[in-house]
């Protein structure tokens, strides 16, 4: 399977996203593989720095920032909040990233999440993580579900970061 993670732009967490959801796969003991596409090439840098090695034969390819024309079976649109409405990409999942944590601005972009949900098969919100933005692979649960997600096994439409409010 090839997963296209794509965004237009910079800095929103797309070679985070690609980065844990490579290494989520692999803890899980799924072959995978990544091909960087970014200009910065961020995911490469980090996979070179940590002595990541690719597996012969992948189930899975992680495509970071590929063009339109690259085969893909899944695309993940990785945007924030604010600046959600200049994404034109058509992808089958929307990673809604560095959610707030203060509750009146969460609350809009949970609104903003749920006027979405039509566009994609499932909506992820994900709060900021200031360890996984500055390298550190770390445990975030929300970026968990997504990869649940890809496989098949997080079923709701519009997935919240807390578990009480899962699957709105």
């Amino acid at each position: 399977m090839r997963i296209a993670v794509v965004g237009r732009k910079g800095g929103t967490g797309k070679s985070t996203v690609a980065i844990y959801t490579l290494f989520k796969l692999k803890e899980m003991k799924y072959r995978v593989w990544l091909e960087d596409f970014s200009v910065s090439k961020t995911s490469s840098e980090y996979l070179k720095k940590v002595g990541f090695r690719g597996d012969p034969k992948p189930k899975f390819t992680i495509l970071d920032s590929p063009p339109s024309d690259v085969q893909r079976d899944l695309t993940i649109l990785v945007s924030e909040p604010q600046v959600l409405w200049m994404e034109k990409d058509n992808a089958d999942v929307l990673v809604l990233n560095k959610v707030s944590p203060l509750p009146d601005r969460f609350m809009e972009e949970v609104k903003l999440a749920q006027a979405n949900v039509g566009r994609f098969k499932q909506v992820f919100m994900v709060p900021f993580s200031g360890a996984l933005f500055s390298g550190e692979l770390t445990t975030e649960p929300s970026l968990d579900r997504v990869v649940m997600g890809i496989l098949g096994q997080e079923k709701g439409s519009l997935i919240l970061p807390m578990e009480s409010f899962h699957n709105v």
